[in-house]
C-alpha cells in the first residue's frame, strides 16, 4: 500500500483508538515516509506513546522509512523479507538485529543506499522478539553451595513436557561477592556448567535463565560452610564508666569492648580463641 505519515485509506489506523491490550506488536511499515513528521507527535510515535501502564495498547516497536519513491515496491519488499528471514531463519533474537538485516538486504540486492539510510526504528533495539507463546521452565540447581571452589550444574527443561531446553542463557551472580559472576549456555541435555569460588558465608548467588520464547526464571543459592567457620559479627564500645560515654574510643579512656562472633558453618566449634590487634 501507500502512505505518507500514515497508511492511506482504508488501512489508516489511529493508534489512540486501538484496543489490543498487552499484546503489543512490532509494526513494519515498509511504505513511503511513514516515520515522517506529518503531525506532532507523528503517527509512528503515537504507536509507542499511546496507552498507559494499566491500559496498554499500541505497539512495542516501529520500523519504517523516511524516503518517498514511486513504482519501487520491490525495494520495500526486500526490507520486509530481510527482516523476517533474519527472525525466522537466521535466529536473530532482537528487534534491532532483525531491522538491520532488513536494511542490509535491500542494499545487498539493489545497492540502494538511500533505502538503507532511510529505514529506521522507534523503540528499544535490544528488545527480544517473541515468535511463539513463551513457555514456562523447571530449573534445577543446588539450593546451597559451600564457600570456596565449587562446581555445579543448572538443568533447564520445559515445564509442559520435561524436554531439555537447548541454548538457554544461564547467569549466576553474587549478591555481595562481586567476584562471583559467570555465564553459560545450556547444551542439548539442558545443562549449563559452572565453577565459582564464593568468599562470603551466607551470601546469596542469584540464578537467572533467559532465552528466546522462554519465560525468565529467577532463583538463588545460599553460601554455607560444611565445617566450623567463625567470623566477626559485631561489637560495641562501652566507655560509660571509664570515659565520656560517647561510644567512641578516645585517648586516655578505659573501655569495655563486648564482641560477638558467629559460626557460619554447620559443625560445632569448640575451644575458639581470637586475637585483638591494632590496625
Amino acid at each position: 500500500g501507500v502512505g505518507l505519515n500514515n497508511w492511506s485509506y482504508p488501512f489508516a489506523v489511529n493508534p489512540d483508538l486501538t484496543a489490543n491490550g498487552a499484546k503489543l506488536p512490532i509494526v513494519l511499515s515498509t511504505t513511503c515516509r511513514t516515520i515522517g513528521t506529518g503531525s506532532s507527535p507523528a503517527v509512528a510515535e503515537k504507536w509507542l506513546l499511546t496507552g498507559t501502564p494499566t491500559t496498554p495498547r499500541g505497539a512495542s516497536g516501529y520500523f519504517a522509512t523516511t524516503t518517498t519513491v514511486m513504482n519501487q515496491a520491490y525495494l520495500r519488499s526486500a526490507v520486509a523479507k530481510g527482516f523476517h528471514n533474519a527472525l525466522f531463519n537466521q535466529n536473530e533474537r532482537t528487534f534491532g538485529a532483525a531491522c538491520e538485516a532488513g536494511r542490509r538486504n535491500v542494499y545487498t540486492m539493489y545497492s540502494s543506499a538511500s533505502e538503507y539510510r532511510g529505514f529506521t526504528t522507534l523503540g528499544d533495539p535490544e528488545m527480544n522478539i517473541w515468535t511463539d507463546t513463551p513457555c514456562s521452565l523447571i530449573c534445577t540447581h543446588p539450593l546451597m553451595i559451600p564457600v570456596g571452589n565449587v562446581d555445579f550444574t543448572v538443568n533447564v527443561v520445559k515445564a509442559a513436557n520435561s524436554s531439555p531446553v537447548n541454548n538457554a542463557i544461564v547467569c549466576v551472580v553474587g549478591k555481595l561477592d562481586s567476584t562471583v559472576y559467570a555465564l553459560d549456555t545450556t547444551n542439548s541435555s539442558g545443562n549449563a556448567y559452572f565453577t565459582v569460588a564464593p568468599h562470603f558465608i551466607e551470601d546469596t548467588i542469584y540464578v537467572t535463565v533467559t532465552g528466546q520464547n522462554l519465560q525468565p526464571y529467577e532463583g538463588s543459592m545460599l553460601i554455607t560452610s560444611s565445617d566450623v567457620y567463625i567470623a566477626y559479627l559485631r561489637s560495641t564500645v562501652d566507655d560509660a564508666s571509664g570515659g565520656n560515654n560517647d561510644g567512641l574510643v578516645n585517648p586516655g579512656e578505659e573501655i569495655n569492648l563486648p564482641l560477638w562472633v558467629k559460626n557460619y558453618g554447620d559443625s560445632t566449634g569448640t575451644g575458639i580463641t581470637g586475637t585483638l590487634q591494632e590496625d
